[in-house]
């Protein structure tokens, strides 16, 4: 099964989830790539995620973000 692609990134997609599930989405992420709240923040700000973490929060939300 082939995974969506999100085209306008991932801090678009992740702003319009409702609040319960950019918690879990958070804190799946930090969890798995060992990353710390405040980095979160500012990577979601800047909408500056590597490949690799991309990768990740695609495996956490079922999309495949575009880099």
């Amino acid at each position: 099964m082939r995974k969506k692609v999100i085209k306008n990134g991932f801090k678009s997609y992740y702003q319009n989830l409702p609040e319960e599930e950019r918690v879990r989405v958070r804190d799946e992420f930090l969890a798995k790539s060992g990353r710390v709240y405040s980095t979160w923040y500012g990577k979601l700000q800047r909408d500056s995620f590597s490949k690799l973490e991309l990768i990740v929060l695609g495996e956490i939300t079922g999309k495949n973000f575009s880099v």
